[in-house]
């Protein structure tokens, strides 16, 4: 597995959700950590080398959008450009190499509309083949489908993170 850490990696959190298989887990674990949002661009793309040998089985984005919004000092246009540039690489890697990618996303709340939406403009709404948006409800939480190409929206998985992994509810 690759893992691009923008946001701090807990190892206690890792153990959490890998439950007894965190151990033989990490030992296949590769983590980028970019420190700027061009470094992140650099390193999806020097990842397939790593996805050709044929030894990754997922790739994961903890956030797309973290080191973003460091390039919103500029043109909020490039920004947005170079962003999907980089979900395009993920796409691709995804397609080329029969791959899932798991990408997570900031998000803000759109005060006209009075709802939630992704950081970065529609790059990553209408590259995404599914969205499942994350709530926490009272200690739980609940995984709610909000787009997939052969699933109705809206169903929901409620669960919660443990120190054995994670647990229906």
């Amino acid at each position: 597995m690759i893992f691009f850490d923008t946001e701090g990696f807990s190892v206690e959190r890792f153990r959490q959700v890998a439950g007894s298989e965190a151990e033989s887990l990490a030992e296949r674990l590769l983590i980028y950590e970019p420190l700027t949002f061009e470094e992140q661009g650099m390193q999806i793309a020097e990842s397939e080398r790593l996805v050709a040998r044929g030894n990754v089985g997922l790739i994961v984005m903890d956030s797309a959008t973290a080191l973003y919004r460091t390039e919103l000092g500029g043109s909020s246009r490039d920004a947005q450009r170079k962003l999907a540039q980089q979900m395009i690489l993920l796409l691709g890697l995804a397609k080329k190499y029969n791959l899932p990618v798991l990408i997570t996303n900031q998000v803000y709340v759109d005060i006209e509309e009075e709802e939630y939406r992704g950081l970065g403009g529609t790059a990553l709404l209408h590259l995404s083949k599914a969205i499942v948006r994350l709530d926490k409800l009272n200690g739980l939480r609940r995984a709610v489908l909000r787009k997939h190409r052969s699933l109705a929206e809206g169903a929901t998985f409620d669960f919660e993170i443990t120190e054995r992994g994670i647990k229906k509810v």
